[in-house]
C-alpha cells in the first residue's frame, strides 16, 4: 500500500473528545443502510427542533434535496473526517452533506502540491473565508443537523471553516 494524501475543506476543530458511544455511532454510520437518505430524512423530520438561526438554512436543505438522488447511496461517514492514526489527534471535521467534492483522496495534483511545499506533516488550517455559498462563520444547517444526528451537538459552536490535510 502506498502513501495517499487526504485533503478536505469543511467545518472542524482540534479539541474533539469522543463521547462514550462514538465507536458505536461510527460503526452505525459506516454500516450498510445508513446513507445520505437516512440523514436527509432525519434532517427534515427534526429541522424545526435544531434551532437554526441562519436565513440560508432552508436553502441548505433544498440544495441537499436537489443532490439526494446522485448521492443517496453514499455513507454518512463520507461527511466525517477523523483519523487518529494518520491525522492530527483530537481533530474532527464535518463536511457539507451532499458535497463529496470537498474531500479528495489520492489526488495527483494535491500530492504534487504538498511535495512542492516540502511538508509531509498533517495540518489543520482555519480559513479566513466562508465555504461557498456560505459566509465566514456561517455553519450550514446541514452540518448542524449532521452534528446532532451523530450525537455531538456540543461541537457546533466550535466548528470553523477549515482545510485539513494528512497522509495515510
Amino acid at each position: 500500500m502506498g502513501i495517499r494524501i487526504n485533503k478536505s475543506v469543511g467545518y472542524g476543530f482540534q479539541k474533539f473528545v469522543e463521547p462514550a458511544n462514538w465507536e458505536e455511532t461510527m460503526e452505525k454510520i459506516y454500516a450498510g443502510g445508513c446513507d445520505m437518505r437516512v440523514l436527509y430524512n432525519w434532517t427534515k423530520e427534526n429541522y424545526d427542533s435544531l434551532g437554526l438561526p441562519s436565513a440560508s438554512s432552508r436553502t441548505d436543505l433544498f440544495l441537499f434535496e436537489c443532490r439526494i438522488k446522485e448521492i443517496a447511496k453514499t455513507s454518512i461517514g463520507a461527511c466525517v473526517v477523523r483519523d487518529e492514526e494518520f491525522g492530527i489527534p483530537g481533530t474532527l471535521q464535518l463536511l457539507i452533506p451532499g458535497h463529496p467534492e470537498f474531500m479528495r483522496r489520492d489526488d495527483s495534483i494535491d500530492y504534487c502540491e504538498e511535495c512542492a511545499s516540502g511538508s509531509s506533516e498533517p495540518r489543520f488550517v482555519e480559513l479566513n473565508a466562508g465555504i461557498y455559498p456560505h459566509l465566514q462563520g456561517q455553519v450550514p444547517s446541514t452540518v448542524v443537523a449532521l452534528a446532532h444526528f451523530l450525537g455531538i451537538p456540543e461541537v457546533v459552536p466550535h466548528l470553523k471553516e477549515s482545510l485539513y490535510v494528512y497522509w495515510s
